[in-house]
């Protein structure tokens, strides 16, 4: 299936294990109302594609219309230059940068990517990103080899 990304970048086909495209600006994201129409980014929108089973985090994370960082009703809005891009790496990496580290959430993702899915991102984000699946991965009682 071709997927439009939603900050009109580039095309991508859906990989293997996603079952929707990331998803546009909304107002409810999975029975929780957003402050203002928002994109979900990082776990949220990696819960959505992934159609992962597991409990929302305490906060969320969205791309608002204005550019202006707040806080509201347990999501934290962010401004459009703070996007990440379209696809697994890019929302990765705004999560672990934004968000945290979340085990459970990691370990959900690669029973649907796999744990040897290659994270297409550059510079600092692919560090930050291989930094997560070593530590998934020796947490998980496997060896310490790099993604």
């Amino acid at each position: 299936m071709l997927v439009i990304d939603f900050h009109n970048r580039a095309s991508r086909f859906m990989r293997s294990g996603q079952r929707n495209s990331f998803s546009e600006a909304a107002t409810v994201f999975q029975g929780k109302r957003l402050p203002e129409a928002a994109t979900p980014v990082g776990y949220a929108a990696l819960i959505e594609v992934y159609d992962l089973s597991v409990p929302l985090p305490l906060a969320l994370a969205a791309i608002g219309p204005r550019h202006k960082v707040y806080e509201a009703d347990g999501w934290h809005i962010y401004t459009p230059r703070h996007a990440p891009d379209a696809d697994l790496g890019g929302h990765l990496a705004f999560a672990l940068r934004y968000e945290g580290l979340d085990l459970a959430m990691l370990k959900a993702l690669f029973r649907v990517t796999g744990p040897d899915h290659r994270v297409g991102t550059s510079g600092s984000d692919r560090r930050l990103c291989t930094a997560a699946l070593v530590s998934l991965r020796m947490a998980a009682g496997g060896t310490a080899r790099s993604a």
